[in-house]
C-alpha cells in the first residue's frame, strides 16, 4: 500500500534517511545545511512533519523517523525502483538513464499503475543498489540505496 504525501514531505524525509535519522535524532541544522536553506525552515518543516506522524521532533536533539516515515520511504524506494526498472527493460535506457528519468515520473505514478507495472512485469534485476526487486528493503539497507544516497532536490 502506498501512503499519500506530498513530494516536498518524501524530499525532507528523504535528507533525514541520508544522515542515518531513522536510527537517531537529526538535527534542523543538518537539514538545513543539506538542503542549503535555513535552520528556521528545516525546523519548521521537521515539526509539521512530526505533526503528521512522520517522525518525532525531540527538543534538543532533533527528528527521528517513526515506522509511518519509514514505511512511506521504503514504498517510495520500491516505487522508484520499478518504474526504474521497467524503463530499463521496456525502453531499453541505461541504468543511469533509467534512474534519472525515474526520479522526474515515478512520484507522480498512481498505486495502480504501480501495482499493474509490478503485476505485467517479469523483473528480476539488481538496482544500482545492489538491492533485487524481489528484495524487502530493511532498515539496515535504507542509506545504501541510491534513491537515498542521490543528491536530493530543493523543493521550497
Amino acid at each position: 500500500m502506498y501512503i499519500d504525501k506530498t513530494e516536498k514531505n518524501i524530499q525532507y524525509l528523504r535528507t533525514i534517511i541520508k544522515k542515518n535519522g531513522h536510527k537517531k535524532p537529526i538535527g534542523p541544522s543538518t537539514v538545513a545545511k543539506e538542503r542549503n536553506i535555513s535552520r528556521a525552515g528545516a525546523y519548521k518543516k521537521m515539526k509539521k512533519l512530526s505533526k503528521q506522524g512522520y517522525g518525532d521532533y525531540i527538543p534538543g536533539k532533533g527528528f527521528l523517523i517513526t515506522e509511518k516515515g519509514l514505511k512511506t520511504i521504503k514504498n517510495e524506494i520500491k516505487k522508484h525502483h520499478i518504474v526504474e526498472n521497467f524503463l530499463r527493460t521496456h525502453l531499453n535506457l541505461t541504468p543511469e538513464e533509467s534512474c534519472k528519468e525515474s526520479y522526474k515520473i515515478a512520484p507522480s505514478f498512481s498505486e495502480k499503475l504501480i501495482k499493474k507495472i509490478e503485476q505485467n512485469s517479469e523483473i528480476n534485476m539488481k538496482y544500482r543498489c545492489n538491492f533485487h526487486t524481489q528484495q524487502k528493503i530493511t532498515n539496515k539497507h535504507l542509506p545504501e540505496c541510491h534513491w537515498i544516497k542521490e543528491k536530493t532536490l530543493k523543493i521550497k
